[in-house]
């Protein structure tokens, strides 16, 4: 019994001293972590001390790219204030869409689309006193001098209306200059160099927008005439003269051959 008693004896003492040792691991292992904590708090003080943070309110301020209205937005605000005659809804829109169409087609010889209201406008058809034609004719009609001016100096930038708004800016070749009276100068050219090369206003325009464009033609040379535009004068002149001596050929030819000889002559 002695024997066991002092075998127990050894045990016990023997876990005690591995309990303490465990505890006096623990604290040391302590002592060590707060004193890696005590030297990285002494390091960061060190550091923001000697590098203190930028003076925020010193530095310049972010440049903001103040937010615009897009460039269609922009355009249909100074169209609504500076058209009085709704030569925008009338007549630019539909050139932007229309024009290089048309003069496609008369370099080719024969119209083919409906575009002779906008791209060739007339004034309004009166009979006695009373205002005829279709709606399309009377909508695009010309109804004064104020108006022709204002479709001959009409010239701004707008954009091309087959683009979205979002990509507008992003290209400056979207943003098309709309020169009403150039438009109007070319394609009254090409009618000439299709009459010159023997093309006729009837096969050129049909049997209906011929004598609509010989209305537009005596028009707006009698605009060039007033306000002194040489060249439109010239080029809407040239048409009319040739329509005029083509008149005369056919009258020739139409007349018969006995009105050539006088009543001495005949036999």
């Amino acid at each position: 019994p002695s024997s066991s008693s002092s075998s127990t004896k050894v045990t016990n003492k023997h876990k005690e001293t591995t309990q303490k040792d465990k505890i006096e691991a623990h604290s040391q292992e302590d002592e060590n972590m707060d004193l890696e904590a005590d030297n990285i708090s002494t390091a960061t003080t060190a550091f923001t001390t000697s590098n203190p943070p930028p003076n925020r309110s010193s530095a310049p301020p972010k440049k903001t790219t103040p937010k615009t209205k897009s460039t269609k937005q922009q355009f249909s605000k100074k169209d609504k204030h500076n058209d009085p005659h709704n030569i925008v809804p009338r007549f630019v829109k539909n050139h932007l869409l229309m024009f290089p169409l048309a003069l496609r087609e008369i370099q080719y010889g024969e119209k083919r689309s409906c575009w002779s209201w906008f791209i060739l406008p007339t004034a309004p058809y009166i009979v006695d006193g009373v205002e005829r034609g279709s709606l399309l004719n009377r909508r695009f009609a010309l109804r004064n001098e104020d108006a022709v001016d204002a479709y001959l100096s009409y010239c701004q930038r707008h954009p091309h209306p087959s683009y979205e708004e979002e990509e507008e800016d992003e290209e400056e070749g979207r943003i098309v200059v709309v020169n009403l009276r150039q438009n109007y100068i070319d394609i009254v050219k090409a009618v000439h160099k299709q009459l010159v090369q023997g093309n006729t206003m009837t096969h050129l325009f049909g049997p209906l927008d011929d004598v609509k464009a010989i209305s537009s033609f005596q028009l707006f040379e009698k605009a060039g005439i007033r306000l002194g535009d040489e060249e439109l004068c010239s080029v809407c002149r040239n048409v009319l003269d040739f329509i005029e001596r083509g008149k005369k050929r056919k009258k020739r030819k139409e007349r018969p051959i006995w009105k050539y000889f006088t009543s001495s002559q005949s036999i």
